[in-house]
């Protein structure tokens, strides 16, 4: 009996200390502190709203991969839930140049950064026409 109770004991108090990390961990970011970045992609030349662009968002401190997303029908995309601090963004979309934004800086009091419209440039599509002038001739090799 008293083997079980001490067992019992030994759980609940591994148990405590695991919510107390928990709980810790989930009041580094509280819902006052949470940053917002927003925006929308769009083409440069057209203005057409971008759908499918990967939006990733990087630690300008480390260079680390925060979060990623792809903009929605509408050429938007929404991080949240970010600590304040200073940021970059990369975009990319297939047909398009990449493109880097640096320093988005979410700060405290200030935690909503709409970045408005981000504009890609489109790459121009390589022709896939012969352009060369000269003629090739074939000789059969059977005759």
């Amino acid at each position: 009996m008293k083997s079980t109770t001490f067992l019992t004991m030994m759980v609940l108090a591994v148990i405590a200390m695991m919510t107390a990390g928990a709980s810790k961990a989930m009041k580094t970011i509280t819902i006052s502190d949470q940053g917002r970045i927003c925006g929308r992609i769009s083409e440069i030349i057209t203005g057409q709203l971008l759908a499918f662009a990967s939006v990733e968002l990087f630690s300008a401190i480390d260079s680390t991969l925060v979060v990623g997303t792809i903009t929605n029908s509408k050429g938007e995309f929404y991080f949240s839930m970010l600590k304040p601090g200073d940021y970059y963004l990369k975009i990319s979309l297939d047909g398009f140049a990449a493109k880097k934004l640096q320093t988005v800086t979410i700060k405290e009091g200030d935690l909503q950064n709409d970045l408005g419209r981000i504009q890609l440039e489109r790459i121009p599509r390589k022709s896939t026409r012969n352009t060369s002038s000269k003629n090739v001739l074939y000789a059969n090799s059977l005759g």
